[in-house]
């Protein structure tokens, strides 16, 4: 004889499985479309997009933090001649002890250094200009790669499965309820014995015993 079962409603393996696999699918989708990215090697492009995260005229106190990202990214994504860093500054034009627009790589004699912002107390144009034939010779602060991806605020989040049905809710473990049944019910059971067992030792007129039998 077949044994034809009906599917456990709390069976949720296969369907937790494929919203999975299609919640993944539609972030990779999201990812190679909208992420900001990271995987990018075009030194321009990158800074582009670290550019594009901060507000135009820049604070200068918020200039370090975007070349630090910028530095950041480029040794990320392996693009030649880094590693990358920022190049100290102590006098002159200055936005927090650093250059206010230029990224470096290497020491002294074989230092290199990038533009990387046109007009750095403006408009803040990101470029990528270099290695510049005439610098001055600073120290260099490597930046270790690298610190989270800049999320793009133009993407929105990707949906959860719109077209599932709704999650059939399984009821909780009753094993405590049913013992707490049965111990109950053996209780009772001793209570109706104990009962029976008084009346059998009753007496007609205090003389003639009744007869009884405690049934189970």
């Amino acid at each position: 004889m077949t044994d034809i079962r009906s599917p456990d409603p709390c069976d949720h393996a296969p369907r937790a499985l494929t919203v999975a696999f299609v919640a993944l699918l539609v972030a990779l989708i999201l990812l190679a479309f909208c992420a900001p990215g990271w995987a990018q090697s075009d030194p321009e492009e990158i800074v582009e997009i670290h550019r594009s995260a901060y507000p135009t005229p820049i604070p200068p106190a918020q200039v370090p933090a975007l070349l630090r990202e910028i530095a950041a990214h480029l040794n990320a994504a392996g693009v030649p001649g880094g590693p990358f860093g920022l190049l100290v500054k102590t006098s002159g034009n200055r936005c927090g002890g650093y250059s206010c627009d230029i990224i470096c790589a290497g020491q002294g004699a074989a230092q290199r250094q990038w533009d990387v912002l046109i007009a750095s107390e403006a408009a803040a144009t990101p470029t990528w200009s270099g290695p510049l034939p005439r610098i001055v010779v600073r120290e260099c602060e490597i930046v270790a790669a690298a610190p989270p991806p800049v999320e793009p605020p133009a993407c929105p989040a990707p949906p959860i499965c719109p077209t599932c049905p709704p999650a059939v809710t399984c009821p909780p473990d009753q094993r405590a309820e049913v013992a707490a049944l049965q111990a109950d019910r053996l209780s009772l059971l001793a209570e109706r014995e104990a009962l029976l067992a008084r009346r059998c030792e009753a007496k007609l007129f205090g003389v003639i015993p009744i007869p009884c039998r405690i049934k189970e």
